[in-house]
């Protein structure tokens, strides 16, 4: 049996890894950001994300989401989702 390992990288989100046996996918480890890449801003949402959820109140307006491939439905969607209010 012939065992592979192949690394490929995601551009602006970092490296995964593909471990191949005899041309199979054997094994799949996903896209991890490399440490350089973990900027100040995302350490930033990182806690929001986290207060949020032990029940603080953000209504991450600030926050751009990035939409590629979404159609015209999907953006009006996300935009009139984030119109309601909380609670």
């Amino acid at each position: 049996m012939r065992i592979e390992t192949v690394r490929y990288e995601v551009p602006g989100w970092g490296v995964g890894e593909l471990t191949l046996a005899d041309g199979r996918v054997a094994h799949h480890e996903l896209p991890r950001p490399h440490r350089e890449q973990v900027t100040q801003c995302y350490l930033e949402l990182v806690e929001r994300i986290r207060a949020y959820f032990a029940g603080g109140q953000d209504d991450f307006a600030d926050v751009e989401l990035v939409e590629p491939g979404w159609t015209p439905f999907q953006r009006e969607l996300a935009a009139a989702l984030r119109r309601v209010p909380a609670g």
